[in-house]
Formats: structure tokens, C-alpha cells, sequence
């Protein structure tokens, strides 16, 4: 009888040390593992909660490490834009200092009638050649990330 009244107060177990519980706790004595609330998920009508420890997690999905070396670059997407809008900047300043020079002074020339020569917008050509570098190389970053 006295037997019957201690299992009744004693109605739960600890799910992770199986230590009897009394009524009203939160916490597991002997572990201090939270006691699950009853309507929980963890206590449901015939299903053991700690059947819900033994279920591994998911596996990750393996990932070949050759796969990331052979990207090379583009491991960091901020380093890839980086450096592409630099070459294309590079590359127009290239462009605008050897060929805009002739074509901009003809141009002075022809609009504005003042006497210049390739050399006078030697530095033009190279900052309209680096603007258009950096505006091609941004665009292309645009449409290449997309």
C-alpha cells in the first residue's frame, strides 16, 4: 500500500539518468536535466522520449576537397569581384593611355577648334580608359554573380 502511494508520486523517471522524479519538478536532481513539461513533444502516450536520443541527425552531404582547390578564386566571392573590377581597370587604363590619346585629340580639335596633340590628353585617355574598366569590370561582375 505505502509502496503503491510512493509509485504514484513518483510517476516519472528522468529521461537521460532514468532517476525518479516527484510531481512538480523541472529539473532532475540527480543529472539536472530539464524535465519535460507534460503536452510536450518529448511526452507522448506509449512512445519512449528517450527512443529520440538514439535517432542520429542527418548526415551532412560530403564534400570532395579537390572540388574546393580547383575553385581557386572563387572560394571568396569578394575577392573574386575585387579582383576582376582591378584587371578590367588596369586593362582599360592600358587601353585609354596607348589608343584614346589620338582619337581625343582629333576630337579637341574637330569640336572645340583648339591645337592639341596625342600627347597634351595622354592622362584623359587614361582616366576615360579606367572609368570604362571599372564600369565594364562591375558589370560583368553583375551578370557573372547572378
Amino acid at each position: 500500500m505505502e509502496r503503491d502511494a510512493q509509485s504514484a508520486s513518483l510517476s516519472q523517471s528522468c529521461q537521460w539518468c532514468r532517476a525518479p522524479l516527484a510531481d512538480g519538478l523541472e529539473r532532475c536532481p540527480a543529472c539536472g536535466a530539464m524535465v519535460p513539461r507534460p503536452g510536450s513533444n518529448l511526452t507522448t502516450d506509449g512512445d519512449d522520449p528517450t527512443l529520440l536520443a538514439l535517432i542520429e541527425p542527418p548526415e551532412l552531404p560530403a564534400v570532395d576537397p579537390t572540388s574546393a582547390d580547383q575553385a581557386g578564386v572563387e572560394a571568396d566571392p569578394l575577392l573574386t569581384s575585387l579582383l576582376t573590377v582591378a584587371i578590367a581597370a588596369v586593362a582599360g587604363g592600358v587601353i585609354g593611355w596607348f589608343l584614346l590619346p589620338a582619337p581625343l585629340a582629333r576630337a579637341f580639335q574637330a569640336f572645340l577648334a583648339l591645337p592639341t596633340q596625342p600627347s597634351d590628353v595622354t592622362r584623359l585617355g587614361l582616366f576615360l580608359g579606367l572609368l570604362a574598366g571599372l564600369f565594364i569590370g562591375t558589370l560583368y561582375r553583375l551578370v557573372a554573380r547572378r
